[in-house]
């Protein structure tokens, strides 16, 4: 059996912030490593933990923190996410061309769609050598 894990799951367990819950989850993170859980989440709890970590008024990691934080739990054998050989691509993204993790994001989608044109008012794509640009 699999089993989703939801976001704050990963936050308890990478914040150490709560008594009881922090160490269950870490205790959790630990089974998935050693391979006695399978487990998965989505795209879209990567995302938020993301955005609640580089949040300046709660936690204020910065993206040259986050990187090294998610890239070993993103590659647990036994944790698996729809974008998951994209992981490391989209963090290079994210920290090197300095950009919102959304961004770098949808950079690797397009790219993982052979698709290198793009419709934004968001001029950070232009730091992205492989992409272009275009305004409607």
């Amino acid at each position: 059996m699999k089993y989703f894990l939801d976001t704050n799951i990963f936050l308890r367990a990478l914040l150490n912030d709560h008594p009881i819950f922090s160490p269950e989850c870490q205790k959790l993170i630990q089974r998935i490593k050693k391979g006695k859980l399978e487990a998965f989440t989505s795209d879209l709890v990567i995302a938020e933990i993301v955005f609640i970590l580089g949040n300046k008024k709660r936690h204020a990691y910065t993206k040259s923190q986050i990187k090294p934080v998610l890239i070993p739990l993103l590659s647990l054998e036994y944790l698996s996410t729809p974008s998951k050989p994209y992981w490391k691509t989209i963090f290079a993204i994210y920290v090197g061309k300095n950009i919102d993790f959304i961004d770098a994001y949808n950079a690797v989608v397009m790219e993982s769609q052979n698709s290198t044109h793009l419709y934004s008012y968001d001029r950070d794509f232009e730091k992205i050598a492989s992409l272009k640009r275009h305004e409607p």
